[in-house]
């Protein structure tokens, strides 16, 4: 149950603490920019302490996921949350 255990054993709920990590895709990219992005078709984490990780799906999308929040709640805009962080790294 991850981060999302205290409605079903409250006992628990304070001893726990919720850690998410958010994703976005963007639309197909070309295949010029996608070899630009991501030259070997490899998948890539970097080594911070909160991760950016990033691949290429099948029909050229880049898959890039970074940020995190230590909270029950989502960012009311996940996009555009996950958005400046991959900006960060391109």
């Amino acid at each position: 149950c991850n981060g999302y255990l205290g409605r079903l054993e409250p006992a628990i709920e304070s001893w726990q603490m919720p850690i998410n990590n958010f994703m976005l895709a963007t639309a197909p990219l070309d295949p010029a920019r996608a070899r630009r992005i991501n030259r070997d078709n490899v998948a890539v984490v970097d080594s911070r302490f909160v991760v950016n990780y990033f691949h290429l799906s099948p029909d050229r999308r880049l898959i890039f996921g970074g940020g995190e929040n230590y909270s029950a709640r989502f960012p009311a805009d996940l996009g555009r949350f996950v958005r400046r962080h991959m900006l960060a790294v391109y």
